[in-house]
């Protein structure tokens, strides 16, 4: 196993989050729920508007260029703030026509960027962590922009906070009690160095829910590769993605992807430590991905 070195990166998380992705948050009433292509409850979306209640707190955006985040009380803005670094991100990225796997993007340290993905709980973060304190960089957690061009197939981070459970933050050498709570996790939000370079994506390890009795690298065909692309994409923005008007870009983004990328499923035993053999997976896939582009 490659040398383990503690991540010097690892910070108290910043203040407010008062723009995002160019955008300044307002903070008001948001619309009432309307009659809207989708809704569910008190949450609706249209291709150019998406509202969504939680707890008593309500994130509204609009065409991409307006974000208002209608808060209970300015405790509840501050532990909600992922609403807007997190959530608002991908929906703005959604509503401009750009799209988003979910997924933790980090950077060799040759150069290559993999995205890693999967659904919530699947063990992302500790694989992640793995890979940081081998001596990866992390380009951005959670939410991995891929701008697909005829020429280029670029990740393109921006700042965000990095959300840990206690064992990750001191694996990178933090303190967990200096990390933000967050509502509904035993997560905590931190500040980390970020390599925010644009990059190439060299490979998408998409990690499936523990299954079988070892871990197992696949790589996935064409159509069954941009599926798996579009079920990590909508994870977390669900419907929204699949509102008329907009499915239609995202399963061709996801198409073309799945043309340019090598997609891999990596499945896991249950109840078993394997983030250090799954992180020495990545760096073999990497590897090979290397020497196939001398």
């Amino acid at each position: 196993m490659p040398g383990i070195a503690a991540h010097s990166g690892l910070s108290a998380p910043p203040g407010l989050t008062t723009s995002i992705l160019g955008t300044t948050v307002e903070h008001g009433l948001a619309p009432q729920p309307w009659d809207a292509g989708w809704r569910f409850g008190r949450n609706c979306a249209d291709p150019d508007r998406v509202r969504y209640e939680t707890r008593g707190q309500v994130l509204y955006l609009e065409r991409g260029r307006r974000v208002v985040l209608e808060a209970a009380d300015a405790d509840s803005r501050l532990a909600h703030d992922y609403l807007v670094y997190s959530v608002s991100a991908r929906w703005l990225l959604l509503q401009r026509g750009r799209f988003v796997l979910h997924a933790a993007a980090l950077v060799s340290p040759g150069g290559e960027v993999v995205a890693l993905g999967g659904p919530s709980g699947v063990g992302k973060s500790t694989v992640a962590v793995e890979l940081l304190a081998r001596g990866w960089r992390l380009a951005v957690d959670d939410s991995c922009e891929v701008w697909v061009s005829h020429a280029e197939t670029l990740v393109r981070p921006f700042r965000r906070p990095i959300h840990l459970h206690a064992e990750h933050a001191e694996r990178l050498g933090g303190s967990f009690g200096s990390g933000r709570p967050l509502p509904f996790t035993s997560k905590r939000a931190f500040g980390i160095d970020q390599d925010l370079t644009h990059r190439p994506l060299s490979l998408v390890v998409s990690l499936a829910p523990p299954m079988g009795d070892q871990v197992r690298a696949a790589l996935l065909p064409g159509a069954e590769a941009a599926l798996e692309l579009l079920t990590i994409a909508t994870h977390g923005v669900g419907q929204l993605a699949m509102v008329e008007g907009l499915a239609g870009s995202q399963i061709r983004w996801a198409a073309q992807l799945a043309g340019r990328v090598p997609v891999v499923r990596v499945s896991r035993p249950p109840e078993q430590p394997t983030a250090a053999r799954i992180a020495d997976v990545v760096e073999g896939l990497v590897a090979l991905r290397r020497s196939a582009d001398r």
